[in-house]
């Protein structure tokens, strides 16, 4: 899996930075930073209850749900036992 709290690590960087952000309805948010890399949050939270939270140029994948990392196989373990995708 990823490198532990990966996402946190590269959204300090300067290439991070958010260029674009898209806010929606119900408060969640999806942006892209300089680098290519996208994320989601919620409540100024890494959050995301349909699929990775980060996805980066690399290919790497993180998987957040309030602010809490899961592996990819944990995640959709506690979206199904939450029943929120």
């Amino acid at each position: 899996m990823n490198e532990p709290k990966y996402l946190m690590r590269v959204l300090k960087g300067e290439l991070h930075k958010t260029q674009a952000k898209i806010t929606f309805e119900d408060g969640s948010y999806y942006n892209v930073t300089r680098a290519g890399s996208r994320w989601w949050g919620k409540n100024q939270m890494l959050h995301r209850d349909d699929g990775p939270c980060g996805i980066f140029p690399d290919g790497r994948r993180c998987f957040y749900l309030e602010m809490k990392e899961y592996t990819e196989e944990d995640y959709w373990e506690e979206v199904e036992k939450r029943e929120i995708a």
